[in-house]
């Protein structure tokens, strides 16, 4: 059954966008600071793809998290209370940073190894490179072949249409704990919001 939601905390309402924007610059920031603590640093441009990739399925994970928030708050469960939209973001939230990740990463370990066990190593997470070795008997001033190497964003997109798939999968699976287990962290949510 759909239960009309309680009066209280909402992720959709304007102070909980607010909230939500500032979280997001927090996290660029510590994704700035961290490229500055990198040895050997990554060039901007290979950052810059590397962090759009997390960047972009973060938004796609967050925008699920809102979305399951505001649809688990809809379950009835056997109990006459049921918790609010920021408290099943929080359950989502440490779903998504606990075995979430657990579950994004193998996805992304077994991925990875298929495709190079398969000779499409393009499509392994971080490489976006094309090298084009110089045809030309001529080598460079250290005796080595010249070679170009140039940045593939059609790569890069695959692998980012890939990476948001497996956060998809993943939110999925978590969804589905949560839903069938939603009386359960109805429980706990109501004790450490609710008292």
């Amino acid at each position: 059954m759909i239960a009309k939601p309680p009066e209280g905390c909402s992720v959709t309402d304007v102070s909980g966008w607010i909230v939500q924007i500032i979280l997001g610059l927090i996290c660029l920031g510590v994704l700035i600071c961290k490229r500055y603590q990198e040895k050997p640093r990554r060039l901007w441009k290979i950052w810059l793809l590397d962090t759009s990739k997390q960047i972009v399925s973060a938004l796609a994970a967050h925008m699920l998290n809102v979305v399951l928030a505001v649809v688990l708050t809809s379950i009835q469960d056997s109990h006459k209370h049921t918790a609010d939209a920021c408290a099943w973001y929080f359950v989502t939230i440490i779903f998504d940073t606990t075995l979430g990740t657990f579950i994004c990463y193998l996805m992304l370990k077994y991925l990875n190894q298929f495709f190079i066990a398969k000779r499409i190593d393009h499509l392994a997470s971080g490489n976006y490179f094309k090298v084009h070795e110089n045809t030309l008997p001529q080598q460079s001033s250290l005796g080595k072949p010249n070679r170009k190497v140039e940045i593939d964003y059609g790569i890069w997109f695959a692998q980012l249409l890939i990476w948001i798939m497996i956060v998809i999968l993943s939110k999925i699976f978590l969804y589905l704990i949560q839903y069938y287990l939603s009386g359960f962290f109805i429980n706990i949510t109501l004790f450490l919001f609710q008292g």
